[in-house]
């Protein structure tokens, strides 16, 4: 924040040339209050009695047989996740420092301000098992904003805001990214273990070439990953065999990959999505004054934005957002009692660039949802205050 912020005037810049320091601590709260959702899956026994499904003699006989590992009801298990049940509250130390300057009699004001936050357990939204998810991560945040106002002659004004932005994730953060579990790693293969499950899974690339090459049905992949147990579980349990050791596969014996989830991508210092290195937004307006109370004013404006990434991991191509920009023209109509009449133009070349992203659960074919500018919209309005 600088200056010319509102809330700020009164303390950091009540008159020319003034500035002062602002120290801020906030927070945002976390998995004290917000847990992120359970992973897909069956109703359990109880949640099925709770609803009067089944009655409290089923469920009885459920728990019975349950303890002798052949429940009858199906429960679906996905072992394969590396987020936590509940999130981190993120804090923020920030530290701000701006002024604002009058000048040539008013005619131009240039404004500059300096900022730093330092994040602690700053919260990254993203798409896992179908379901959204919160993960924590360090980072740290700073840059500097300047904007000017120019009006050379009466009624002639320019205006120009420029921002530069960095940011950086702390060391030792790390996350597995559903576009490259593996890593490139050949010993590792991505496969889909179950159709049910709501997440894809990695194994070693013996095994499921051992699956491919000798099995023909899926009941001996139903726990490679995390699967369906229950009663089906218990009359075919796992039979799928791991090369390396002659003996059934267990994910256990391969902690590197986290439970079948993948391999942690390393994010220090990699940039937070959504953070351009630059913006600039340059715009000038002309006001023409007619017939007694009546003035007619022309404005264009233009936004360029530096390209940036969409996901914390930057994986280049995919997570890259290109530069784009974007530009408007507008004619107003001010007359008198506060009546305004506008005819305008947003999106004037009708660009579409793509301005973010999010990437959906891996399972679905790793679908992308994307952002653009809105086509460009020729409009007109009337408005009286009264």
């Amino acid at each position: 924040m600088i200056c010319s912020s509102e809330n700020l005037k009164r303390f950091i810049c009540p008159s020319f040339l003034q500035g002062r320091t602002l120290i801020t601590v906030g927070g945002k709260s976390g998995g004290h209050v917000s847990a992120n959702p359970p992973t897909p899956g069956f109703a359990t026994g109880q949640q099925l009695l709770d609803a009067g499904q089944i009655s409290q003699q089923v469920f009885d006989d459920t728990e019975f047989y349950c303890s002798f590992g052949v429940c009858f009801l199906p429960v679906l298990e996905l072992t394969a996740v590396n987020y936590g049940p509940t999130f981190k509250p993120e804090f923020v130390n920030a530290f701000e420092i701006g002024m604002k300057n009058t000048m040539m009699g008013g005619r131009l004001t240039l404004n500059a301000g300096a900022f730093y936050y330092d994040y602690s357990n700053y919260q990254v939204s993203q798409i896992r098992d179908r379901t959204a998810v919160n993960e924590n991560f360090d980072a740290k945040v700073w840059g500097a904003e300047f904007s000017a106002i120019f009006e050379p002659v009466d009624r002639l004004r320019f205006n120009a805001n420029v921002g530069y932005l960095k940011t950086r994730i702390g060391k030792g953060a790390k996350s597995i990214d559903p576009m490259n579990r593996t890593l490139g790693n050949p010993d590792y293969q991505v496969f889909k273990p179950w159709v049910q499950l709501p997440s894809n899974c990695v194994a070693p690339t013996q095994v499921v070439e051992n699956w491919y090459k000798n099995y023909d049905f899926a009941q001996y992949v139903w726990n490679v990953c995390g699967g369906l147990n229950g009663l089906l579980n218990g009359l075919f349990g796992p039979q799928l065999k791991d090369p390396a050791t002659g003996q059934l596969y267990d994910v256990a014996n391969y902690p590197e990959i986290n439970g079948g989830a993948g391999f942690y991508t390393d994010l220090g210092g990699k940039e937070l999505p959504n953070s351009p290195r630059w913006t600039v937004n340059l715009g000038a307006e002309y006001t023409i004054p007619f017939d007694g109370d009546w003035s007619a004013t022309v404005r264009g404006d233009g936004y360029w934005q530096a390209k940036s990434w969409a996901r914390v991991y930057n994986l280049n191509p995919y997570d890259r957002l290109r530069d784009w920009t974007n530009f408007n023209i507008s004619l107003r109509v001010d007359g008198p009692d506060d009546l305004s009449i506008e005819a305008y133009v947003k999106n004037v070349f009708n660009s579409t660039p793509i301005t973010d992203a999010f990437l959906n659960s891996d399972d679905s074919g790793l679908t992308t949802n994307v952002f653009t500018l809105d086509p460009r919209i020729i409009g007109f309005s009337i408005a009286k205050k009264f």
